[in-house]
C-alpha cells in the first residue's frame, strides 16, 4: 500500500533538496548583527542628544533645524549632505 512519492514530488518540485539547503543559509542578505551601528546612524543619534538636552534658546533652535534638515538628508539618500548639516548643528551648539 505504501506508495513512493519521490519521482512524482521531484517532478513537481525539482528544487526541493537546494531550497532545503538555502533554509540552512541566512534569508537576508546583507544582514548586520544588532550590536552594529552604521556610523552615520551613531552621529546621528549623538547629535540628536545633544540637541535635544541644549539650553532653550537660540542655539538649541538652530541645532536643531540643522539635524532636522540631516535627516530629511538622510532619508532622500544624500550621505554628504547629511554629514555637512549635522557638522552645522554641533557647531551652531559649540
Amino acid at each position: 500500500m505504501s506508495q513512493d512519492l519521490t519521482p512524482a514530488f521531484s517532478a513537481v518540485f525539482p528544487d526541493a533538496q537546494s531550497e532545503t539547503r538555502s533554509l540552512l543559509r541566512p534569508v537576508v542578505t546583507g544582514f548586520e548583527p544588532a550590536d552594529t551601528v552604521c556610523p552615520l546612524e551613531a552621529r546621528m543619534q549623538e547629535v540628536k542628544f545633544a540637541c535635544e538636552n541644549a539650553p532653550p534658546g537660540g542655539k538649541q533652535c538652530a541645532s536643531l533645524r540643522y539635524y532636522q534638515s540631516a535627516e530629511r538628508a538622510r532619508v532622500s539618500g544624500d550621505e554628504a549632505e547629511c554629514i555637512r548639516r549635522l557638522a552645522a548643528a554641533e557647531k551652531a551648539l559649540a
